[in-house]
């Protein structure tokens, strides 16, 4: 009984570890679930972050491309089936790929690899990609691998292209500017200058860089100069004008008008000041002689050269006007104090006030209008006025002059200009045409040197041909030199001692006039060998001839002397002339194996 209720709570205890197990199983589960969940919204988050990337992304294992998203792909022009399992060496520029590969392999290695570098893609269609490339090591699926971030520079390329040429016109503008230049620091130092204020100072710019304003400032102007600078600095004002003197390299003093700007940073911070300066040295020489002496002023005005004139800012009327201004405008003196600047100047009414009342103020004193003459010509005038006080009243003292011409001048330039960049492209076309007719004459000079060559080569073949020819004529005369020789010699050993013989016997006419048309028509056929043989075989007489060549054939005296039907003392006699007919006689020379030798 004891057993059985033991039994029985063993079995309960049992139950309840088995239902805490399966509730433990149960809340893993659970969290497992809620893992693999999480682990699956991350790699989806990874995954929409990876496709919606601007830059193209790539994974590279043993060379091949394993993964590659959509901004690359389309970048490259192909699809993300199309480069991946590919290798990605094949998407470089040629000359590009030993490069990049190097880096491949030293990266893998662990090398110091610079990890941020520019290169070229080869897009479907061909044409190239400048891209930046930011590639690292990884560990992927548990093997060494390349992740890198590739990001198509053709933008950035075009807006450095458009920079270039922004800067390019800047320095066009700022060296051929009508007035002084100068770019200075917050400290005061010149940064840039251009020709015209080195010529109002007297300095190279050399000279000038890095040094302060001071320099070129006279002494008792610093402080003009350090206040306007300030004012700017501290943004109390966007830019200032103001007169100063500035002292010539040689000693002289310069006057200017200087405005003065401030470049800015996006926090505010002073880049660098602009300063523009005007020669204002005849203005101001005049405004000194006019206030040296009141009384001089009126002889100064009317004799100057330049147009005056003096305006009433309030109303605009033209007070005062020198012979030099009607003269210019075409009216007579009276006709033109009876008008007012806004029916000479070609700007609206406001306008006119508005520019005469920043003269007044001073906060301008240099302006650029468009004047009506008396013929209703308009003409470009360049406009000095600053106020000054005659008689107790405020009046525009303005010296006016005429730019008309500089402006055409300044137009024909620009014209020129364009014309010279037009004849530079048409001189570039024509050194690239000629670079091809130059390459087109290399090639036929080429193909001359080959042909040469090839007759060359033809030549020293026909000259062996030549040569084999030679010899084998040569060989030829001989033949027929040797050919004649044996003729000639078995006619005159075989055929005519028998002709002899039949002349000498018996013979009927007809058979007597045979043997001679025998005998001539021989001498013919031979006649042709006889010329080219031997003085030695030509000096024998046919019996000499027969007997010689018996010899030759081993026949003793006895046996050609029955043969021949001579006596023996007759052949030996024969014998005798032979041998000195062949200059061997009284020597030990054996007859037979001489006459076998010839």
């Amino acid at each position: 009984m004891k057993d059985a209720q033991k039994s029985k709570e063993q079995l309960i205890y049992e139950l309840v570890e088995l239902r805490q197990r399966i509730a433990e199983l149960e809340a893993l589960g659970a969290e497992q679930k809620r893992t693999q969940g999480a682990l699956r919204e991350s790699e989806e988050k990874y995954r929409i972050l990876v496709e919606q990337a601007n830059d193209g992304i790539l994974i590279v294992q043993d060379g091949m491309i394993k993964f590659a998203n959509r901004c690359l792909a389309k970048a490259n022009g192909r699809s993300v089936e199309e480069l991946v399992n590919t290798s990605f060496l094949d998407y470089l520029r040629p000359d590009e790929v030993p490069i990049v590969a190097d880096r491949y392999r030293r990266r893998l290695a662990g090398e110091d690899v610079e990890q941020v570098y520019e290169t070229v893609l080869l897009h479907k269609d061909g044409h190239e990609i400048p891209v930046e490339v930011n590639a690292g090591a990884i560990t992927y699926q548990e093997r060494p691998a390349i992740f890198a971030f590739i990001r198509v520079t053709s933008e950035r390329k075009r807006a450095e292209e458009e920079l270039r040429e922004s800067e390019e016109r800047f320095r066009k503008a700022f060296d051929y500017a009508a007035l002084g230049m100068a770019l200075v620091s917050p400290a005061g130092h010149f940064l840039k200058v251009n020709s015209y204020f080195c010529q109002m100072v007297g300095y190279t710019e050399e000279e000038l860089l890095n040094r302060t304003f001071n320099h070129v400032t006279h002494p008792d102007d610093y402080h003009i100069g350090l206040d306007a600078l300030s004012q700017v600095v501290d943004g109390i004002v966007p830019y200032a004008w103001v007169e100063k003197r500035y002292l010539h390299k040689d000693g002289r003093i310069v006057w200017g008008m200087l405005s003065t700007s401030a470049i800015r940073d996006a926090v505010d911070n002073v880049i660098y000041l602009v300063s523009h300066i005007q020669d204002i040295s005849e203005r101001k020489r005049a405004e000194e002689a006019l206030r040296e002496s009141e009384e001089r002023y009126s002889s100064l005005f009317k004799n100057n050269h330049s147009v005056m004139l003096l305006i009433n800012p309030e109303n605009a009327a033209i007070v005062d006007a020198n012979p030099a201004a009607c003269s210019f405008y075409g009216w007579s003196h009276e006709k033109l104090t009876s008008k007012k600047i806004t029916d000479i100047n070609t700007l609206a009414g406001e306008q006119v006030h508005r520019e005469m009342k920043r003269a007044q103020s001073g906060k301008a004193q240099h302006f650029l209008f468009r004047h009506r003459l008396a013929n209703d010509e308009i003409r470009d005038v360049e406009v000095y006025s600053g106020p000054i006080t005659i008689e107790g009243k405020q009046v525009l003292y303005s010296i006016i002059h005429d730019i008309s011409e500089r402006r055409l001048a300044e137009e024909q330039l620009q014209q020129a200009h364009t014309r010279l960049e037009q004849r530079a492209v048409e001189l570039s076309q024509l050194n690239e045409k000629l670079k091809q007719e130059i390459e087109e004459r290399k090639l036929v000079e080429q193909k001359l040197r080959e042909r040469e060559a090839e007759l060359e080569t033809k030549a020293n073949e026909l000259e062996e041909v030549n040569v084999a020819l030679r010899v084998l004529l040569k060989r030829r005369d001989e033949d027929k030199t040797e050919l004649g020789e044996k003729i000639l010699s078995n006619v005159k050993e075989l055929v005519l001692p028998y002709v002899e013989r039949l002349r000498k016997a018996e013979l009927t006419s007809q058979c007597a006039a045979y043997v001679n048309i025998l005998e001539s028509n021989l001498n013919d056929i031979i006649s042709p060998f006889a010329l080219k043989l031997s003085s030695k075989l030509l000096g024998l007489t046919p019996t000499e001839i027969q007997v010689a060549n018996l010899i030759k054939e081993g026949k003793t005296t006895k046996d050609i002397a029955v043969m021949l039907h001579l006596s023996p003392r007759t052949v030996e006699f024969h014998r005798n002339n032979i041998r000195k007919k062949m200059g061997i006689k009284n020597k030990k020379a054996n007859l037979r194996s001489h006459l076998q030798s010839m």
